[in-house]
């Protein structure tokens, strides 16, 4: 690991700090200074910058004052985009343009700007967090909006001096994605204050602000060299300074010149002001001050973009004085070695100034070194299929070999798999080959015997296979169907003995440079399904039988793998004519958000039991079929069903009696509980009525008819009776009597007969007395009679007188003849008187002689 710089242990002890510092004051030392990037590679660096603060907003300003000179500085804004407040571009061209496979390994943008607020107190860019910025990459005709990974330091937050602030993005993974990464790079919307600044407590220290893109790129026809990018922030006066930033853990090459170049990037050096240097230790241990051909050395940080000690001009606006902004990247003179020598393994750069302020919060050295390398190393997979199945076992290899120029010691090569994976079995390995792996933490290591990567060996083959997680893992515990694997290589070199790091790359270019990305196993992605088969949970149930409704509410469907959290939405009662249904939906999501079809439960209620009810009581003792009462809903009692509203209807029959005690009246009153499923249940109650009290009657008063004309028997048949007075408790009576069609003379009884409904009688009598005043008529007399007396007695002769016979009639009856004659007649005339008597004593006489 490499030993970052002096100031990396300051936050641990400030008297060691002290120490290592030496002059430095820690206050000028705001964020310490630590690796940003690290690595030995084959390649080197590249720097691409411009400023956003000028004096106009597109021209090139190239004049030779200093941004503290200026009160009216404006951003630099070259697009016609009214999102952004300022913008610049830079062009980067291929570094190494007569080399074949140079590629983009690393790619860092920065923006710093002094951001002191306005006079008033309020933010330079109230709508914009200066944390963010816009970027449109070659090829792109809009903006990215980026957000800084890393905001290495706001002096707003302690209102310091000028107010810096410094924001990096790494935007390699963006680069390396474009088909061809040289071309224009825009950036726009860095946070600034523009016209003037006075910092915290005084001093006209002017505007400055710009951004920069440090790139990291390597081909395998390159030497190798040790790469570190320092970034934090130190503020360098003429009374706080000599901050040492010390780059170790490398070894340079053995023999022969050893190259090195320094990137830098800086703000407030101001043009017009002398005294600021960056200087080296050389190796007799004095410090030199470096220079460029555009960069004095007690002006180096002189408001320049520069690149290989020249003014870099690939850029809009090509302000060759950039007001305060400082960019470089420069080789470093070092005439025999007398800086940086053979075999050496450390160098230590330091800021310092005697006269001018500024700070610097990029740092970067690369130097020629030994390099024991096993780039690239590639894990490939050992199988034709490209998608996995879960559960599968998938084999992997990777090749060794030493591609550097110093041998390799102590390698090992390690990961931790994935939760996806795990190690399927024991593994044969190239002899001098070894492996450990741990179940719980699923740490896999290998480590290679020194001796077998020693540099011009054949390499070698190792085999591992690796076992896909089941099913279920996918899913219910995760859904990471594209796994990435990655192992890390770790090992030194005999003379460099710096730890190297080397990541495993999935893919290796055709200039021999693996992308050093995870190789990708993608998993087909697993499928549940219901086990349980369709409708297979729908249920019946009674209405009435909560316990059977439970347990049909209690099912759950089962899955055909796995166990699920499975969702249950509960439906509400849907009623119907008859019953209703609840429908519930079962659901469940597996871990890789795939919602499985909707499983549905229908309950059906039904009702098949009639409602409950007690009948009215029987009703008995009723005299009148008429007081049978009207039937009342109201009187059925307890009426009750368990699923719904009853209905209640009624309908009477009878018997057809007449209501008395042989035949009684009988209704049959039947109450039909009925609920909405159409069961009913028939209540029936009986009526009885029984009519046994007879009638009450008075007849007329009696009655005298008296026969006065010649018809006795018309007259009879006449006879005016009168009408009885009768009643009954219950219905209309009948009279009737058994007079007869034609009274006799005499007194006649009538019976009158009362009769009800239920034939219950009563009778009374009434008397017609018929009688007879005509008197009989004579028709004719008896003839006058004359006797003689021819005998010898006179009187006996007399006795035997033929009186003859009257005729008479009477209207009504017969009459009897009676006459007076004396039983002797006399000599002479006697009158007899002859009486006709009818049946009623009526009389009528005639005379005789």
């Amino acid at each position: 690991m490499k030993n970052f710089t002096h100031l990396t242990n300051i936050h641990k002890a400030l008297h060691l700090a002290i120490l290592l510092l030496g002059f430095a004051s820690f206050a000028q030392i705001q964020k310490q200074f630590t690796p940003r990037y690290d690595t030995t590679i084959r390649g080197n660096m590249a720097v691409i910058a411009n400023n956003v603060l000028s004096r106009t907003a597109t021209g090139n300003y190239n004049g030779t004052g200093g941004n503290h000179d200026f009160n009216d500085n404006v951003y630099v804004d070259i697009d016609s985009d009214n999102t952004t407040f300022n913008s610049s571009s830079a062009n980067f061209s291929n570094p190494e343009p007569t080399l074949a496979c140079v590629t983009i390994r690393k790619a860092y943008l920065y923006w710093a700007a002094a951001d002191k607020e306005k006079d008033d107190g309020s933010d330079n860019q109230p709508l914009w967090n200066y944390n963010n910025v816009k970027l449109m990459l070659p090829g792109a005709s809009t903006y990215s909006t980026l957000v800084a990974d890393d905001v290495i330091f706001r002096g707003r937050n302690t209102h310091f001096s000028n107010d810096p602030y410094i924001c990096v993005k790494d935007i390699s993974t963006l680069v390396t994605a474009l088909a061809n990464p040289y071309g224009t790079y825009q950036v726009a919307n860095i946070e600034a204050k523009t016209g003037s600044l006075t910092s915290h407590g005084g001093g006209n220290t002017g505007t400055s602000g710009g951004w920069q893109i440090v790139f990291v790129y390597e081909s395998p026809l390159l030497s190798a060299k040790n790469i570190t990018l320092f970034d934090g922030y130190a503020h360098v006066t003429k009374t706080t300074n000599n901050f040492d930033i010390k780059f170790s853990g490398f070894k340079t090459v053995t023999n022969g010149p050893v190259k090195a170049n320094v990137v830098m990037g800086a703000l407030e050096g101001d043009r017009d002001l002398f005294g600021d240097m960056l200087q080296i230790k050389n190796v007799a241990g004095n410090w030199i001050n470096l220079s460029t051909t555009n960069r004095p050395f007690d002006n180096f940080f002189n408001s320049k973009i520069t690149f290989n000690g020249a003014d870099f001009t690939n850029r809009n606006p090509v302000s060759l004085n950039t007001l305060g902004f400082d960019s470089a990247m420069f080789s470093l003179d070092n005439p025999n070695n007398t800086l940086i020598t053979n075999n050496q393994t450390e160098a230590t750069i330091r800021l310092t100034s005697n006269h001018e302020t500024y700070g610097l919060y990029l740092l970067g050295l690369s130097v020629d070194v030994w390099e024991p390398s096993i780039k690239p190393l590639m894990l490939s997979l050992n199988a034709a299929n490209t998608t996995q199945n879960p559960g599968d076992i998938v084999p992997f290899k990777f090749y060794l070999k030493n591609k550097g120029n110093d041998d390799i010691v102590d390698l090992k090569i390690f990961t931790t798999l994935p939760p996806q994976l795990s190690l399927s079995s024991a593994i044969t390995l190239p002899s001098g080959v070894t492996y450990s792996y741990n179940t719980l933490t699923r740490y896999l290591e290998f480590k290679v015997a020194n001796g077998l990567m020693n540099v011009g060996l054949p390499e070698i083959l190792v085999n591992l296979n690796l076992q896909v997680a089941n099913a279920c893992y996918f899913l219910t515990n995760d859904c990471n169907l594209n796994v990435p694997l990655q192992f890390t290589a770790e090992y030194h070199g005999i003379y460099n003995i710096k730890k190297q790091t080397t990541l495993s790359s999935r893919i290796i270019n055709d200039c021999e440079v693996g992308d050093e990305l995870p190789t990708p196993i993608v998993i087909k992605q697993p499928v549940a399904n219901w086990k349980t088969l369709p409708k297979a949970l729908n249920r019946t149930v009674e209405c009435n039988n909560s316990e059977e409704l439970a347990t049909a509410q209690s099912l759950m469907p089962e899955t055909d793998t796995c166990t699920f959290t499975i969702k249950k939405v509960s439906g509400p009662f849907v009623p119907s004519t008859c019953g209703g249904t609840y429908t519930n939906t079962f659901t469940f999501t597996d871990a890789c958000g795939v919602n499985c079809t909707t499983f549905t439960q229908t309950i059906t209620v039904i009702d098949t039991t009639p409602p409950t009810g007690t009948a009215p009581d029987d009703i008995y003792g009723i005299q009148c079929i008429d007081n049978i009462p009207v039937a009342n809903i109201e009187a059925v009692t307890d009426e009750a069903d368990t699923c719904g509203p009853v209905t209640v209807t009624v309908s009477d029959t009878n018997n057809g009696g007449l209501g008395t005690t042989s035949n009684p009246y009988v209704v049959t009153r039947t109450y039909r509980l009925t609920d909405a499923c159409g069961n009913y249940r028939d209540l029936v109650q009986k009526i009885t009525a029984v009519d046994n009290t007879n009638p009450t009657i008075a007849c007329p008063s009696n009655s005298s008819v008296n026969v006065d004309n010649n018809s006795c028997e018309a007259l009879a048949t006449n006879v005016n009776l009168g009408t009885p007075t009768a009643s009954d408790n219950c219905s209309a009576v009948t009279l009737t009597n058994n007079a007869p069609a034609s009274f006799p003379l005499g007194t006649t009884t009538v019976t009158w007969t009362a009769t009800d409904a239920s034939g219950n009688t009563a009778t009374c009598e009434q008397t017609v007395t018929v009688t007879d005043n005509m008197p009989p008529i004579f028709v004719s007399c008896a003839a006058p009679v004359s006797v003689t007396v021819d005998t010898d007695s006179c009187e006996a002769l007399a006795t035997n007188v033929n009186l003859g016979t009257p005729t008479a009639s009477d209207n009504c009856s017969a009459v009897t003849l009676t006459n007076n004659a004396p039983l002797s007649f006399p000599l002479g005339t006697t009158t007899v008187t002859w009486t006709a008597t009818d049946a009623s004593g009526n009389t009528a006489t005639c005379e005789q002689t």
